[in-house]
């Protein structure tokens, strides 16, 4: 085992081999390097010069954010402001609306919306009728008529003023009257007249439409 004089004269030694380099990595510019067993090392010199570059690199990243961040924030206020202004206008009637009227308009047509079929007045049955708002009534209904028999059919509801028209067609469930048709002879606003041509007895449905 090397003695205390031994050791010392060791590590004196191996200064002395590496004064070169010890003074190199100490004083060195940045472009020098130490070489080493592991490879070339950078001197102080280098290592401060990338410190700074990376505490500059980073700073510069940082501000750079910073300031998107408070132009996002800039945009966000003008918006809201601008969106406030907007509802300012509309509430204070500023823009020729006024909110409030237009939600009791819109709460009143859903309701008369909702509630129009139960404000026609109308029977809802094989012989009936609807009355529709502009004053038009339309009307059905189903007749038997006999051959060569003026039969008087009756509507479910007599036409305050005219009856326009009526149409009518066969109903031959059984196929006992093929052919049957119905002649409307006269009409008037309470009834019509007709006869069945083409067949012993025939079902018939109607529609008349008046006012």
């Amino acid at each position: 085992m090397a003695t205390l004089q031994e050791q010392l004269e060791q590590s004196v030694q191996k200064y002395a081999e590496n004064a070169d380099k010890v003074h190199t990595f100490i004083n060195g510019t940045e472009a020098e390097t130490i070489e080493s067993a592991s490879g070339n090392k950078p001197t102080i010199a280098k290592i401060i010069k990338d410190t700074e570059t990376q505490i500059d690199t980073s700073t510069g990243d940082f501000n750079a954010k910073a300031s998107q961040v408070t132009a996002d924030k800039e945009t966000v206020e003008r918006l809201k402001a601008e969106t406030q202004a907007i509802v300012d206008n509309l509430t204070s009637g500023g823009s020729g609306v006024n909110l409030d009227e237009m939600r009791q308009n819109i709460s009143k047509n859903t309701t008369d919306i909702s509630s129009l079929n139960e404000g026609f007045s109308n029977s809802n049955s094989p012989n009936g009728y609807t009355k529709l708002p502009n004053g038009i009534i339309i009307q059905w209904g189903n007749v038997q008529i006999s051959q060569n028999y003026l039969a008087t059919c009756r509507f479910p509801i007599a036409f305050p003023n005219h009856t326009h028209c009526i149409t009518s067609g066969h109903l031959n469930v059984y196929k006992n009257s093929p052919g049957a048709v119905m002649d409307i002879k006269s009409y008037s606003d309470p009834y019509f007249k007709a006869e069945c041509s083409n067949g012993e007895v025939g079902n018939f449905f109607y529609i008349a439409i008046g006012d």
